[in-house]
């Protein structure tokens, strides 16, 4: 039974590629980085300056793959919160700034990986940080 659960997570590292957290795959982040983007640290969420495809307070979780070279393939948004304001989060206007992102690639002793990620997007008025700002 052991070997079967460790060829099933041979398989899923192998043909699936990874899946880490935001806060260690934000630790890879190229330093040409958006600059209407700061990763918290401390909350471990994604933080974007407020404007109109962006109300404040908005939230949005996304899943995002991440190729073997780090370029962002794909950012599949979900609302977090709904309410009776009609102003929200813009999804496509999120996943675009967000494909924009570049990260060093994920390596697994010689060789890379892509990597499968859940995001926290919160946008702000005002970021706490400088932009996208490391550890």
């Amino acid at each position: 039974m052991s070997i079967l659960l460790i060829l099933f997570l041979a398989n899923l590292v192998a043909f699936g590629g990874a899946s880490v957290t935001s806060q260690e795959q934000f630790t890879r982040l190229r330093e040409s980085g958006s600059p209407e983007l700061n990763y918290n640290f401390e909350r471990a969420y994604l933080e974007a300056r407020a404007n109109a495809n962006c109300p404040s307070n908005s939230k949005a979780f996304f899943f995002i793959r991440i190729s073997e070279e780090g370029h962002v393939n794909s950012a599949k948004g979900h609302l977090v919160g709904l309410s009776a304001d009609s102003r929200r989060l813009r999804l496509k206007w999120a996943a675009g700034l967000l494909k924009q992102m570049h990260f060093r690639p994920l390596m697994y002793g010689a060789k890379r990986s892509s990597v499968d990620m859940a995001l926290t997007l919160v946008c702000t008025d005002g970021l706490a940080r400088t932009p996208l700002s490391y550890p």
